[in-house]
């Protein structure tokens, strides 16, 4: 369905909803939002959902019952293949892809289950914080690549990087493609660079390709899927309609692994975790 202008134009009112970009600017930042500032200080857009989003989440609701319900179903695969093979280019087979209730959850799984505490994780700064955050929280190293910018546009510190993926103390590098909160749209060529050097050295990639769909006129979005067949089988990526769509209170989320190994060790953690159900 093609929406036109009016539909971005409407205004929702979110206040009194428990938003917590609204609802929680006062205990957050000791400020009344209805009369002293716009919160723009968390990534939820004052949009409302997709029309046929709203449909089928009422439709589902007069059944009345919310009991539990089947993890993996077709249709929960098989859009989530589709829509990769036409937005960012590559075939997933539906085998590799596993449920989790949000991005950063699914990292977490990670840090525990392909970590030691102790371990070192690369962060490429500046990031997101809650990737910082489960580092620390998992009692692992956080191991800072801090990105070049030169007026305002971002590259990556290779140098820095290939020694710190040599070193064996470092497991996980993490990424953000596109990066957040830059919004860089690495190149292939960058791609590859990074993933290469991973791949190499036995440093398992979580690429975080959330952002994938908000991409700004003039840019252009290359998934690390795409890459090459060495770069995939050491990549775990995150996915999520929550941004795309405005979904976040749904905490609907996914990852794809192509490797067999890691993706049953990944499923290990999320069984370890009782991480079973969908909203």
């Amino acid at each position: 369905m093609k929406y036109d202008k009016s539909f971005f134009d409407t205004y929702v009112e979110r206040r009194e909803t428990r938003s917590i970009k609204w609802d929680g600017c006062n205990e957050k930042f000791g400020v009344d939002p209805s009369v002293e500032m716009l919160p723009m200080w968390i990534a939820d857009m004052d949009f409302p959902a997709p029309v046929e989003v709203v449909e089928a989440v009422t439709e589902r609701a007069k059944h009345g019952v919310y009991g539990y319900i089947i993890n993996r179903t077709d249709s929960f695969v098989e859009t989530i293949a589709a829509w990769v093979q036409r937005r960012y280019g590559w075939t997933v087979k539906k085998e590799w892809i596993l449920f989790t209730p949000g991005v950063i959850p699914g990292f977490n799984i990670s840090y525990q289950n392909f970590t030691a505490p102790g371990d070192g994780i690369i962060v490429q700064t500046p990031i997101y914080y809650p990737f910082m955050d489960g580092i620390r929280n998992n009692g692992r190293t956080m191991v800072v690549n801090q990105l070049l910018e030169n007026d305002g546009y971002y590259t990556m510190n290779y140098e820095e990087l290939e020694q710190q993926v040599k070193d064996p103390a470092n497991k996980i590098l993490i990424m953000a493609n596109p990066h957040n909160p830059t919004g860089r749209c690495w190149t292939k060529e960058e791609l590859e660079r990074l993933g290469n050097l991973c791949a190499d050295n036995d440093v398992l990639l979580i690429c975080d390709e959330i952002h994938a769909d908000l991409i700004m006129e003039g840019a252009s979005f290359c998934s690390m899927g795409t890459v090459s067949e060495e770069i995939r089988q050491n990549t775990i990526f995150h996915y999520a309609p929550s941004k795309t769509f405005n979904l976040a209170g749904l905490q609907t989320a996914f990852v794809i692994i192509p490797n067999d190994d890691i993706r049953a060790k990944f499923e290990k953690g999320l069984t370890a975790n009782r991480i079973f159900n969908m909203n």
